[in-house]
């Protein structure tokens, strides 16, 4: 990996390595999901 796309990506992450990177990713996709099926919910009500 070159250093600009380091520095580029350590910039877009805001400086988390990439497990952690991943781990956040994980919990938006989950918290999306979420928000998903109560919005579902609530539009049965």
């Amino acid at each position: 990996m070159s250093e600009a796309t380091s520095r580029r990506w350590r910039n877009q992450h805001g400086g988390l390595k990439a497990e952690q990177a991943k781990r956040l990713n994980t919990r938006d996709d989950e918290n999306r999901q979420l928000k998903e099926i109560e919005a579902k919910q609530l539009r049965e009500i």
